[in-house]
């Protein structure tokens, strides 16, 4: 098939912008130096190719998985349905709340993106992709050393290990350089490398492993194992002189039995038992509360973004009683979280795209049969990615590989099965450019605001001074994690009737806020006021521990 019409604008639009959301930053800018910066990128991005789209819908059609696009349309329609119904506040699920910002806009944008990816992908955009994920990984790893060796230009105010990179959490970055780690693996494969580039690849891996270490997160080091052991099976496989079944069937028992082995280990099981950690137990506490949500709210979830508003309410006795003090805004399991904040709906469809790309990447492997590093790098980085995502959250500069990688495997399947027509007009060049750049400013005016709003309560702060403190929380669109922030602020500084204003705001637009009405009894004391309402209010939000006030 050859280029239709417009075709590198997407193209370079996605391999573009997609490294600039994974490594961006604005420490010295915004409060959030990680998350807003990256959906500053996100959105427009979608916009512009959302609006491009309008002068290729045949194509779209033409050149798109009908399955695929339909279950994306479904699930931005979901996720419209919830914002509208779950009672949550609106602001909130369209923008996300303070340190994820994965509302609305976010989902939309992924699955936008994702469409795009497997409208424009060839081969050629499959090498491209990798390389961006190298080039990424690289600005990583090169950041990391500095942090590592305590050279960090950056003051981070940072509880975790020093090594987070340019995504903000170790857990995130640990993912991130085992999926890299998977695509130089692959690499080594290629029969077209030189042993220069092969050299590189290697010590990249090795970089890779010991800032993997030095993260002191376990996800990105089984990312890389299961992934590599991966791609020696498919090689195994795809290579006729060693695909004889006394190698195939021992190596796959031996790679299920070590999986197996595993994930037990990190269940606290077995001889491996010492890959358990205590923030295993927590993440079932919040799994466990992610599958309460979706009982309570099936049609709607509780609202997106919205999992740290239920979380106390729903928790187990358990949780309640080992890790009373231990709460989350997201239940760390990404399909969880889509069927807890969404509804049953947006986490079936979802699950639905992902076993299409898995369908569709088999299909591709048994008809091309030979072995491909390209496709096989990019096969086995998204389920790398799917892999962590069972226990992390939709990070953006995390989650925007794995949807660029999924549209791009349901995409190169499509386009493969039969020749395909072409395409190479150049009608409507003028009116693609200026739908692009006019999406472009579309998203800017969404999220501009989001962004100056975080860098101008960062400056507020800073300032001392109360009025500009309350103006720039209150500006829309309103983060209310950050109004409750200045409020503690105020009180802090015993500007109790100030603070007292601001909380009580806050719990207008959001009484499930169970940190507003914690806040609000201290202010409530100080004035010798009735707080029994409040204790009330704070039961029901956590009715699992007593509330001695």
């Amino acid at each position: 098939m050859k280029n239709f019409a417009g075709i590198k604008y997407y193209y370079w639009l996605i391999l573009i912008s997609v490294p600039v959301i994974s490594v961006i930053l604005t420490p010295s800018v915004s409060t959030d130096p990680t998350n807003v910066p990256k959906m500053l990128i996100l959105v427009p991005t979608a916009s512009a190719l959302l609006l491009m789209f309008a002068t290729n819908i045949k194509l779209l059609m033409q050149f798109t998985n009908k399955v695929y696009l339909v279950l994306l349309s479904l699930f931005i329609l979901q996720s419209l349905i919830a914002v509208i119904f779950s009672g949550a506040p609106i602001t909130q699920q369209i923008y996300g709340v303070f340190g994820r910002n994965t509302g609305l806009l976010t989902l939309c944008s992924f699955a936008i993106i994702s469409i795009a990816s497997s409208y424009v992908v060839t081969y050629r955009f499959l090498k491209g992709l990798l390389i961006t994920i190298m080039v990424s990984a690289a600005l990583n790893e090169a950041y990391c050393l500095l942090q590592a060796f305590g050279l960090d230009p950056i003051k981070w105010d940072n509880p975790y290990s020093s090594v987070i990179g340019f995504l903000g959490n170790p857990n995130f970055l640990s993912s991130f350089l085992g999926m890299a780690g998977i695509v130089a693996f692959t690499y080594l494969f290629s029969k077209n490398s030189n042993r220069f580039s092969k050299l590189l690849s290697t010590l990249f891996i090795f970089v890779a492993i010991y800032l993997i270490i030095k993260s002191q997160s376990q996800q990105g080091g089984l990312v890389l194992a299961a992934g590599t052991s991966l791609v020696v099976l498919l090689y195994v496989i795809g290579t006729p002189k060693l695909a004889i079944r006394r190698i195939i069937w021992p190596l796959s028992s031996l790679l299920v039995i070590l999986g197996t082995i595993t994930f037990f280990g990190t269940l606290n099981i077995g001889p491996l038992s010492m890959l358990y950690k205590l923030s295993v137990r927590q993440r079932g506490y919040y799994w466990d509360a992610a599958i309460s949500m979706m009982k309570s709210h099936p049609l709607t979830g509780v609202g997106l973004d919205s999992f740290g508003d239920w979380y106390l309410v729903v928790r187990s006795a358990s949780a309640a009683t080992l890790a009373p003090r231990v709460v989350s805004n997201n239940s760390h399991n990404v399909i969880l979280e889509y069927g807890a904040v969404g509804g049953i709906l947006l986490m079936v469809l979802y699950v639905g795209a992902v076993c299409l790309t898995f369908a569709s990447a088999l299909k591709y492997l048994k008809r091309e049969r030979a072995f491909d590093w390209v496709f096989t790098a990019v096969f086995v980085t998204w389920i790398g990615y799917t892999a962590q995502s069972i226990i992390s959250i939709n990070q953006i500069g995390l989650a925007i590989w794995g949807w660029v990688l999924m549209g791009s495997i349901i995409g190169i399947e499509y386009k493969t099965r039969k020749k395909q027509p072409e395409e190479n007009s150049k009608k409507n060049i003028g009116t693609l450019k200026l739908l692009g750049i006019s999406g472009i400013t579309f998203g800017l005016f969404l999220v501009v605001p989001v962004f100056n709003n975080d860098a101008n309560y960062r400056n507020a702060i800073s300032t001392q001074n109360v009025e500009i403190l309350t103006s720039s929380v209150l500006k829309y669109p309103e983060d209310l994690t950050r109004t409750f922030q200045a409020a503690q602020i105020l009180a802090k500084n015993n500007l109790m009737d100030s603070s007292e204003k601001l909380i009580d705001h806050v719990l207008e637009i959001n009484p499930r806020f169970y940190n507003a009405w914690d806040l609000k009894s201290i202010l409530v004391r100080n004035r010798s006021g009735d707080i029994s309402n409040v204790k009330e209010k704070m039961q029901l939000l956590n009715p699992r521990v007593p509330i001695n006030l």
